[in-house]
């Protein structure tokens, strides 16, 4: 085995897929293949699928996952069109057309024998539907080990009641030992008490029992005629009646002078709003014209020009003190200055009574609004008061004539005299009782109590006993219930993992179906243009590979020819629509595949060339131009590119082996631990590469290297 891994791509005939041990000899990065001898498998499961190297791992990455292909666009004008069979090719079984013919775009033009792509439709559609009957089979499995889960969780459920009844009923029958006990020692002490007579202390106890009683009866007694006085005693309540009458007299009279003054007071307030938004207006406008004559006069400019104004008049008496009063050079600049500071002066006192004035003005107009809202709501606010005091009233009068409270008070009081007297008589009844010398009816009486008393231990003692079986044969219960729910658990897991397989089938059967039925369509060749036929290029029983010219047509039509990169290459086909954005036209070209050429683009080994015919093409469209192409790949599966010698065959399906290093055991019969086959749908892209989809994921391992298993495409042991 080698330790090191060199690139995929060697130079390997692609007519056939290479032998296992071929490859496994030339490059490390190739499948080393599982087949389906079970013994071969068995045999090596202990030595190989515990841990394999990493170099015996293929490692998974997407190869496709936009929906959409993009991809850089050329116009090309041909006169000549060339039409071939798309797929795997085949047989010509048909020709339904001459040279010189005319013939009109999606006209039949041959056909190859469809026999066994017919077959391959007809096997793929019943390893469809056999997939998804075995799909609605794991499903109800699904569905019975569900509903055995259920039912052992509840049988879990109700053990686990049973075991906490039982506890229960432990703790209860315990009590009933610690009760009976106290009653035997209560009738020991009484045995004692019966035969020793009472001690000194519970004489004095007794005695004590009696005072508290009296006192309690003279306590009681005085609450019981403190009730009768109070019920008795009507002055507090009439003064709050005569307060409450005064309180309602007050505000009827009050929202009977507000009724009369509202009309007045409302109408002098409106007056008085009017007069202030009217003094308001005229401030405003006085304020307006003082803004626009002397608005840009500032505090700063009048200060600076009475300090321009004292410097002339500075400098002007200093000249006339040095040179007299004649020819004074500073009198023009002094009379200057000090029009202009008195008019800055004046102009600024003027802007600043406007604004002061307009402010009061602002004042008085709130203040008139505050007064209007006054008036207007002071008959609502003596309403309210009005009504507040009537229901104080109500409720004082109500006060006043109901004597339920005082009544219960009274009963009340005499209720707790009586059972204050009560407990007086039985205090000294049991003072009595302590007090009088023990008979021989007593002795016999105290020494029957500690007989029952001694029998009911023994009785909740026995009720222990019996309630610890219980709960020991309820623990019984409860394991052999979670045992059910284990095995319902183990029931459920191995009828997800049969459902998962199972869908996986179905998934890769639904793959498989769709690419017969694509396989099938390639056996007829259609027109991809109208035209004539110029050439034809086979004959009926000729064997024509993917790619091969079939028939010439001579047309002026113009294409689109763009690249597309091998990992979305199974995504492309003929028949697709190609939008096609080109700079200085209006419109968005529509275009339809009719040729995907099978071999890669000269020094672009990952890219292959497609052709598509431009659909009614716009007068201006040149030769040459160039623009962005998009095709609408519909939903893309996930893809990936592998060795093609990593797909095997196992039960009637191909697929591959991967490696599950943290399973705890393979889900399907035959194959060793950790190790899983997943069937998959597949293209071929090279002589040594397939693009496969199916249940696989980014990251999942493929199993490579001699090291893991040897054996052949066929499922045999491989002896070479």
């Amino acid at each position: 085995m080698m330790n090191t891994q060199p690139p995929i791509r060697e130079d390997i005939s692609s007519g056939r897929r290479p032998n296992a041990k071929v490859v496994a000899g030339v490059a490390a990065a190739v499948v080393v293949v599982l087949g389906t001898t079970i013994g071969v498998l068995s045999a090596r499961a202990s030595q190989a699928a515990t841990m394999l190297p990493t170099n015996d791992l293929y490692t998974l990455h997407p190869a496709s996952a936009s929906p959409t292909l993009v991809a850089q666009g050329t116009i090309e004008s041909k006169t000549e069109v060339q039409a071939s069979f798309q797929g795997p090719g085949g047989r010509v079984s048909q020709i339904d057309v001459q040279v010189g013919q005319h013939v009109k775009a999606g006209q039949i033009l041959a056909q190859l024998d469809d026999s066994s792509t017919k077959l391959a439709v007809d096997q793929a559609q019943a390893t469809y539907e056999q997939a998804v009957a075995a799909v609605a089979e794991a499903r109800a499995s699904m569905v019975e080990a569900g509903g055995g889960l259920l039912t052992a969780e509840g049988n879990v459920g109700q053990a686990k009641a049973g075991v906490n009844a039982a506890q229960a009923g432990i703790t209860q029958s315990q009590a009933g030992v610690n009760e009976a006990e106290g009653q035997l020692n209560q009738a020991k002490a009484g045995l004692t008490k019966v035969t020793e007579g009472p001690t000194a202390a519970e004489k004095a106890v007794a005695e004590q029992n009696v005072q508290a009683a009296e006192v309690a009866v003279e306590s009681a007694q005085k609450e019981y005629d403190d009730a009768l006085a109070a019920y008795d005693d009507r002055t507090e309540a009439y003064q709050q009646l005569v307060a409450a009458q005064n309180a309602y007299n007050q505000a009827k009279v009050a929202l009977q002078t507000a009724q009369q003054n509202q009309q007045a007071n409302v109408a002098a307030a409106q007056q008085a709003e009017q007069t202030a938004e009217q003094n308001l207006q005229i401030a405003q406008t006085q304020l307006n014209n003082a803004e626009q004559k002397d608005g840009s006069i500032t505090e700063q400019q009048v200060q600076q020009a009475y300090q321009n104004y004292q410097n002339a008049l500075a400098d002007y008496n200093t000249y006339q003190q040095q040179f007299g009063t004649a020819n004074n050079p500073y009198a023009q600049e002094v009379q200057t200055y000090e029009a202009i500071y008195q008019g800055l002066e004046q102009g600024y006192e003027e802007l600043q009574s406007a604004k002061q004035t307009y402010s009061a003005a602002q004042a008085q107009v709130t203040q008139a609004q505050s007064q209007l809202q006054t008036a207007q709501t002071a008959v609502a606010n003596a309403q309210a008061q009005y009504q507040a005091a009537q229901s104080a009233l109500q409720a004082a009068e109500q006060a006043y004539n109901d004597r339920t409270a005082e009544q219960t008070a009274v009963d009340q009081a005499l209720a707790q005299l009586n059972a204050a007297k009560a407990n007086l008589a039985t205090a000294k009844a049991q003072y009595q009782e302590v007090v009088q010398p023990p008979d021989q009816g007593s002795l016999q009486s105290a020494q029957a109590g500690i007989q029952t008393a001694n029998a009911g231990v023994q009785n909740a003692q026995a009720g222990v006993q019996a309630a610890n079986s219980k709960l020991q044969a309820e623990i019984a219960g409860l394991q052999s219930a979670q045992g059910g729910f284990q095995e319902a658990l183990g029931s459920q897991d191995a009828a997800q993992a049969q459902l998962q397989a199972a869908s996986a089938q179905e998934q890769a059967a639904q793959a498989q179906l769709q690419q017969a039925e694509l396989n099938e369509s390639y056996m007829t060749l259609r027109a991809p243009v109208s035209g004539v036929i110029a050439a034809k290029d086979i004959e009926v029983g000729d064997t024509v590979q993917p790619g091969q010219t079939a028939f010439v047509i001579d047309t002026q039509v113009y294409e689109v020819v763009f690249p597309v990169n091998v990992n979305q290459l199974s995504e492309v086909h003929a028949g697709q629509q190609v939008s096609m954005t080109v700079s200085g036209l209006s419109s968005t070209l529509q275009a339809t595949i009719f040729r995907v050429d099978p071999t890669p683009i000269q020094n672009n080994g990952d890219s292959y060339e497609v052709e598509a015919i431009v659909n009614q093409p716009p007068a201006n469209l040149k030769n040459g131009m160039t623009g962005q192409v998009t095709v609408n790949l519909g939903q893309v599966k996930s893809q990936f590119i592998i060795p093609s010698i990593a797909i095997q065959s196992w039960n009637g399906e191909e697929g591959v082996f991967v490696y599950e290093p943290h399973a705890k055991s393979s889900a399907q019969a035959g194959l060793p631990p950790h190790v899983a086959f997943v069937p998959v749908s597949y293209t071929p892209v090279s002589g040594y590469q397939d693009v496969v989809s199916g249940n696989l994921h980014s990251g999942d391992q493929i199993v490579l290297g001699e090291g893991a298993f040897i054996v052949g495409r066929n499922g045999q042991e491989d002896e070479n």
